[in-house]
């Protein structure tokens, strides 16, 4: 004998059902999105050379990390439009329809940094750096430590 009115895998009994079940999917792919961003954005640039100035070997390093304004953008998306949804929706499909766009949104956040942040991380130009000189990068969606250290000249015998 089959039951009839028995609920599907995903769903649930409660009033609001399809709600909180895409409440449920979209934390789940934003705990995900971050989880995966702050795995993958990480990365380390170096370079050497001779300082005219001290005679000795000068190295750059930069460092990438994950931002936390993404962090922050993903949470405020997320928040604005589960709140739209709950405060502004006629009625549950439109609520479950904007809790759907923010489950797609907020991982493709996630993602669309992950690329640009490495994507600039790879193009900083560190061999055109010279000892003694500046060093200027722009990597957006990523937080980069530049750390420069001069080693000292080795005299010879």
């Amino acid at each position: 004998m089959k039951l009839k009115n028995r609920p599907s895998k995903h769903s649930t009994v409660l009033p609001g059902g399809q709600i909180l079940d895409r409440i449920m999917r979209l934390l789940v792919a934003s705990v995900g999105a971050g989880l995966i961003y702050g795995l993958l954005a990480h990365g380390t640039k170096s370079a050497c050379g001779v300082n005219p100035v001290t005679g000795g070997t000068s190295c750059l390093e930069l460092q990438l990390n994950p931002s936390g304004w993404v962090y922050l953008m993903m949470a405020l998306t997320a928040i604005v439009l589960l709140s739209r949804a709950i405060q502004n929706s006629p009625n549950e499909a439109t609520a479950v329809h904007l809790i759907r766009w923010a489950g797609m949104i907020v991982p493709t956040l996630a993602i669309a940094s992950l690329v640009i942040s490495m994507a600039s991380f790879m193009l900083v130009p560190v061999n055109d750096w010279a000892p003694g000189d500046d060093f200027a990068y722009f990597v957006p969606f990523g937080s980069v430590e530049l750390e420069i250290n001069d080693l000292p000249g080795t005299s010879d015998p």
